[in-house]
C-alpha cells in the first residue's frame, strides 16, 4: 500500500494585474502529479470555466499553479485545495484555502503597474482597457495616488485618450495636483 502525503503550506492569492488566483505549495519529495480544485460555497467549478496552469516554481520546493479568473464572479470568495496524484492513488486533499476576487479600483491597478516597472504608455492603455469611463480627473488623481509622476500621468493620458488637448490634460492634472496658494 502506498501512502501519498498531502500537499502542505497552500497559500493563494489574486493577481489583480494578470486577473488570476496564484496558488503556492511545498512540492513533494518524489514524482507526482497535482490536482487543483476551485470551489464556490462547496460546489466545484469546472476547469471549463477556470482555466487551471500548473507547473513547478523558480525554487524547486515548490509548485505553482494559475487560475485564470475571467469567468468567474466578482465580489465572491472562493476555495481552492491541492492533492496528490500518483498511478490511481490519489492523496487527501490539503486544507481549503480562501482567496477573494475583487474588482481592483483604478489606483490599486495604477499602484501595482507603477510597482511593476511598466511604461506610461502601457498604463495608460491598460488603465483605459478596465475602466473606459474613466473620466480625466479620476484618471489623473489615480495615477497621482498609485506614485506616478505628473510627466508620466501625461504620457498615459495620451495613451488612454484619443483626441485630447493641452487643456485637457492640464485640468486633469490640475485636479489630481491643486496648487496650493
Amino acid at each position: 500500500l502506498l501512502l501519498i502525503d498531502i500537499p502542505d503550506n497552500l497559500s493563494a492569492t489574486f493577481d489583480l494585474i494578470k486577473n488570476r488566483f496564484e496558488l503556492h505549495w511545498d512540492k513533494l519529495h518524489f514524482a507526482v502529479t497535482y490536482e487543483v480544485e476551485l470551489s464556490f460555497e462547496g460546489n466545484s467549478i469546472s476547469t471549463a470555466d477556470a482555466p487551471i496552469d500548473i507547473g513547478n516554481n523558480r525554487d524547486s520546493s515548490q509548485m505553482v499553479a494559475f487560475i485564470d479568473t475571467s469567468g468567474l464572479i466578482v465580489d465572491r470568495t472562493y476555495a481552492v485545495r491541492v492533492r496528490a496524484v500518483k498511478d490511481e492513488k490519489k492523496s487527501p486533499w490539503s486544507q481549503r484555502v480562501n482567496v477573494r476576487l475583487t474588482k481592483p479600483a483604478p489606483v490599486e491597478v495604477a499602484r501595482q503597474l507603477y510597482q511593476d516597472g511598466v511604461t506610461a504608455s502601457f498604463v495608460g492603455s491598460e488603465m483605459k482597457r478596465r475602466f473606459p469611463n474613466i473620466n480625466r480627473q479620476d484618471f489623473a488623481i489615480a495615477m497621482r495616488d498609485g506614485n506616478w509622476s505628473k510627466l508620466n500621468t501625461a504620457l498615459a493620458m495620451n495613451s488612454a485618450y484619443q483626441n485630447l488637448t493641452t487643456g485637457d490634460v492640464v485640468r486633469a492634472l490640475l485636479a489630481a495636483w491643486p496648487v496650493s496658494k
